[in-house]
């Protein structure tokens, strides 16, 4: 009996080993799976497997039901026999009875022993654990090739039947990129405010880096040429929404860009050189509406909402700057940010976006707003006047200033209590 017992234990330790891997492989994030390929060895066999879902994920089950097969089939035959005359008291269910109360005790030392306990290890220690199997798991793997390759066919086929995609989403991958840049003292401001701009516009939509549309300067499609050159020079813009009859921006034709002016005649009308653009809803995230743009040679679009009225204008600077920061030209004004006026307070532009305040030390708890403006509205749930206040995460937000119904400044106060220690006084 005691070789059997032996030979039992040790299938639980095996499957403690496997089902820690499984768990170890799978919270693997890029950045760590870069730092085991740069260890080599069997870190980088354990990273190149993680890789492979399919692969790893059948070497590991095909190993668990090996050693539970066979650990349940030793127990009941071995283990379960010198349990015999204790149950006999219970007839023919006697034998029964003991091969039960085996499989039950190995179950529950299997299911501490041979995944709890290591499964919690593996999730604590990931890449120490990957590394240690790395060797282990690659020659399961070579050796268990072909049902390997069956598991992974069927079930690549069965995922597509039941609409399954891509195995892994970005996010984690991105958060965990976000937080490798953060810890880097290696890089330049330049380069760290660029790496962190494109992890943190993952989850951002297209809505918090329009133009909204009361901002929008737009043309006339009746207007003529001149005139519509007179206002690019004006704005400062060589392209123009062009709008229909009534000046409804809903109704917009299209564009027309200033390259298209300087080669025409100038009694001609706007309406005879408009260029169609995409209309985007505002709902689409910053990446896929750039490459979007990128693939169309789109350099501008409109942001519809979900009745197709137009919310707004997006061009491919402003997508390309929520990455490399603000590009300015000779017609750019600088961007007016928060300003301290003491105390922890700080007097915020309405227009200022909400994704940019942590910038400037200035935390807002995450909602369906895009701007400042946007933030007190929803705290209040109404169009605010001078000197209201809402109190949102750990300020109290005044509106400072406001221009008909636009709220254009914003005075942050730090609450009582809260973690700077300043009073919540404007």
């Amino acid at each position: 009996m005691f070789p059997e017992l032996l030979f039992v234990l040790g299938l639980v330790v095996v499957n403690a080993l496997l089902s820690g891997s499984e768990l170890a492989l799978i919270s693997l994030d890029r950045a760590q799976l870069a730092t085991l390929d740069a260890r080599g060895g069997g870190a980088r066999a354990a990273a190149r497997l993680a890789r492979d879902h399919n692969r790893f994920l059948a070497t590991i089950q095909i190993g668990i039901t090996l050693a539970g097969f066979l650990a349940s089939a030793v127990a009941a035959v071995s283990l379960a026999e010198p349990l015999y005359p204790l149950f006999e008291v219970f007839g023919d269910a006697g034998d029964t009875i003991a091969v039960v109360t085996v499989t039950v005790v190995l179950s529950f030392v299997t299911l501490v022993f041979g995944e709890l306990v290591p499964k919690r290890l593996a999730l604590q220690h990931p890449m120490a654990w990957a590394a240690a199997m790395g060797w282990v798991l690659h020659v399961l793997a070579v050796v268990a090739t072909p049902v390997v390759w069956l598991l992974s066919v069927t079930t690549d086929l069965f995922v597509r039947l039941l609409g399954g995609g891509s195995e892994r989403t970005d996010a984690a991958d991105l958060l965990a990129l976000r937080e490798l840049v953060l810890a880097t003292g290696g890089l330049a401001d330049d380069q760290h405010q660029m790496l962190l701009g494109a992890v943190d516009i993952a989850d951002r939509s297209i809505v918090g880096v329009m133009t909204p549309r009361p901002d929008v300067v737009s043309v006339s499609a009746d207007a003529t040429v001149a005139q519509a050159r007179a206002e690019m020079s004006t704005s400062g813009f060589t392209r123009l929404p062009v709008v229909d009859d009534d000046g409804n921006l809903d109704g917009s034709p299209g564009i027309v860009v200033l390259q298209d002016l300087m080669s025409t005649d100038d009694g001609e009308t706007v309406g005879d050189l408009v260029r169609t653009v995409p209309a985007l809803p505002e709902s689409l995230k910053v990446l896929p509406a750039l490459r979007g743009m990128q693939r169309g040679r789109d350099a501008m679009a409109f942001v519809v909402d979900e009745f197709g009225g137009v919310e707004g204008i997006v061009t491919i600077e402003d997508l390309v700057e929520e990455v490399v920061g603000e590009i300015y030209d000779d017609v750019d004004a600088p961007v007016v940010g928060p300003r301290s006026i003491g105390g922890g307070r700080y007097l915020v532009p309405g227009r200022f976006p909400v994704h940019d305040l942590a910038d400037h030390g200035v935390d807002v708890p995450e909602g369906e707003y895009a701007t400042v403006a946007g933030v007190v509205i929803a705290a209040l749930e109404a169009v605010p006047q001078v000197g209201e206040r809402a109190t949102v995460g750990r300020w109290d937000l005044e509106v400072a200033r406001m221009s008909d119904n636009t709220v254009e400044w914003v005075r942050f106060v730090p609450r009582t209590g809260s973690e700077d220690g300043s009073d919540a006084t404007s």
